[in-house]
């Protein structure tokens, strides 16, 4: 799994509605991608998002369901005594590893950073606790040699972690950096710098990226990188991601998707024949060009949309699918994620919900076969992360 900055949940604040006329859709099956070459480029002209079928779907039951109310309470991620959690990840050899804070539940101990081993079944195997100047993980890629890359913001370090959880070597870094994801060669990207911006889309926030070797050492700077015009609304991660020999970067007010090589050179284009209606000024003061009403971030945080739909996070898979999620309106409660061939294709959507029951749900992963799912019960107490399988729709 590759993914594409862990932000805060808002619900307050937010107004009218965005109406957008109605659009009648052609079958997809009737939407043909146009491929040209551009001056070496591959461009790839999709239908518009919008009308993609649904060609997945989430299992009714998941095959691993972790820090649920049935288990131990001294190892849920999001217990007010022992902490909560900060990534997650399947890993090749069938384990899952969750990285968390941990505040022990009596006075005297300190907190600390935490891994937390589990087998196929989700069954807890070990927990490794992480020394200082480890504070928050928030971050976690594997290479192809097993090596696990562990980014914490708040300790400002990039962790270098053994397939067994010891520390190889920690790599200082910036206020505000983090590790990413992994290449294939077992270098990593990684967040060096961090520009707020005016929260326009004309000016919205970036992001300094560069690639590092597991020593330190900066193999390529890909350079600042536009984010979002809603900032990753309704997920947890950055829209870019590495994946084997490639650099992935969905760019801020834009219906594409860019695929670079690991040294920066642009391949292919793949682009989202969306028609984008303005959000004027009178909207906007409205609240209409407002993130979508479950963002998890703070309206001061979170540029408003000048257009819509909205894309979201960016993510890739190990099948070499790119996911995007979209938002048509600012009340649009379900996020669709459609995904996109390693040809650049769109193959079809899947809709997760954002609320069940009273829990939050949040993706935060695809795999080839799976979803992970990141479900919170604030009265609880209670942070669990769920893999659903991934299934195909006929």
């Amino acid at each position: 799994m590759s993914v594409l900055v862990p932000v805060r949940r808002y619900l307050a604040g937010m107004v009218a509605l965005a109406v957008l006329p109605a659009v009648v859709p052609r079958p997809i099956a009737a939407q043909v991608p146009a491929v040209r070459d551009s001056a070496g480029i591959r461009i790839v002209e999709n239908a518009p998002l919008g009308i993609a079928r649904a060609a997945f779907a989430l299992g009714d039951k998941p095959t691993i369901d972790l820090s649920g109310a049935e288990n131990n309470p001294d190892s849920q991620f999001y217990a007010q005594a022992t902490g909560y959690h900060w990534a997650a990840l399947r890993l090749r050899d069938g384990r899952f590893l969750v990285a968390s804070s941990w505040r022990p539940s009596t006075e005297d101990a300190k907190s600390r950073s935490q891994l937390m081993y589990f087998d196929g079944a989700g069954k807890l195997l070990s927990i490794v606790h992480l020394p200082p100047p480890f504070r928050s993980p928030n971050a976690l890629c594997q290479t192809p040699g097993d090596t696990l890359i562990i980014g914490d913001t708040n300790g400002r370090l990039i962790g270098v972690v053994d397939n067994a959880g010891s520390v190889v070597t920690t790599i200082p870094l910036n206020g505000g950096s983090r590790a990413e994801s992994c290449f294939g060669d077992g270098t990593f990207l990684a967040m060096v710098g961090f520009d707020l911006g005016d929260h326009t889309v004309e000016g919205p926030p970036r992001l300094h990226i560069v690639s590092k070797r597991t020593d330190g050492s900066v193999v390529h700077d890909f350079g600042w990188i536009a984010q979002r015009a809603v900032l990753s609304a309704g997920a947890s991660v950055p829209s870019f991601a590495a994946r084997g020999s490639q650099f992935f970067d969905a760019p801020s007010g834009v219906p594409e998707i860019r695929r670079y090589n690991a040294q920066g050179a642009l391949n292919e284009i793949v682009r989202m024949n969306d028609t984008l209606l303005r959000v004027t000024t009178a909207q906007l003061v409205r609240g209409e060009g407002a993130p979508p009403i479950h963002s998890t971030m703070p309206l001061a945080e979170a540029a408003p949309a000048r257009t819509w739909p909205v894309y979201g996070t960016a993510m890739t898979d190990e099948a070499g699918r790119i996911w995007v999620n979209q938002y048509l309106r600012s009340n649009d409660f379900s996020p669709t994620w459609t995904a996109f061939g390693a040809d650049g294709v769109m193959i079809g959507s899947i809709t997760v919900p954002v609320m069940v029951a009273g829990e939050s749900w949040r993706v935060e992963a695809f795999y080839s076969d799976a979803v992970q799912v990141s479900i919170i019960n604030g009265k609880a107490h209670t942070h669990r992360i769920v893999l659903y399988p991934l299934v195909r729709v006929p």
